[in-house]
């Protein structure tokens, strides 16, 4: 039987997950980044750091997003997860994003025990990039046919954010998009919210994902 024609068009389909990237710091020695010249050593760990993955397919289109709990992640290591995840070919893009904590390890060589001096545990980097890549490839076997939703807002940002050097810009924009399966269930929830995650300052020396780990 022929379609009408406005069902036949192919479903958005997504899954999420979330890895947890926190360094061991027994066995993968860290030094924080954020502040200064040179890197903290850490005394223990407030809360995770997480790798956010969120998988979206429609067609023959795939696109995957990850958030980190970090404070950057270079190019070359993006490349370098595209290629080991299998998105560096046509029909599937991989988007990567920190949410830029101050309070997470050096993933971008500028914070070492001397300044000039990389900090990043190369152990842990490699570490990263390897379980998110296992981890994409897992979420292509749980996709699942979704309805999306988005809204958006101002919001006073007083009270929220601040910005200690001029000129002050301050974004107030808060924008949600929400996944939901054939069911009702939420499946992912993305939130863009402008804020700088520095909220526990330069003297704290606990591994922790800032406000966006509350926040999720």
């Amino acid at each position: 039987m022929m379609g009408d024609g406005v069902n036949d068009a192919p479903a958005l389909e997504a899954a999420a997950i979330k890895v947890d990237i926190t360094p061991d710091l027994r066995s993968e020695a860290v030094l924080m980044a954020g502040f200064g010249s040179t890197g903290r050593k850490p005394a223990g760990v407030h809360d995770p750091l997480y790798a956010r993955l969120l998988l979206l397919r429609e067609g023959t289109t795939t696109v995957a997003l990850v958030g980190l709990d970090l404070l950057g992640f270079t190019i070359n290591d993006t490349h370098d997860l595209r290629r080991l995840s299998g998105y560096d070919r046509s029909g599937r893009s991989l988007f990567l994003h920190a949410t830029h904590t101050h309070s997470g390890p050096d993933t971008l060589g500028l914070w070492g025990s001397l300044p000039g001096l990389s900090g990043v545990n190369q152990r842990h980097h490699r570490r990263i990039k390897r379980e998110i890549a296992a981890a994409l490839k897992e979420l292509e076997s749980r996709l699942q046919a979704v309805t999306a939703a988005g809204a958006r807002g101002a919001l006073d940002p007083r009270g929220l954010c601040r910005d200690s050097r001029d000129p002050q810009v301050i974004d107030p924009d808060l924008a949600v998009l929400r996944l939901t399966d054939m069911a009702g269930r939420a499946v992912a929830t993305v939130v863009n919210w402008s804020c700088h995650p520095e909220v526990l300052g330069r003297e704290n020396r606990l591994i922790t994902a800032d406000y966006p780990g509350p926040l999720c």
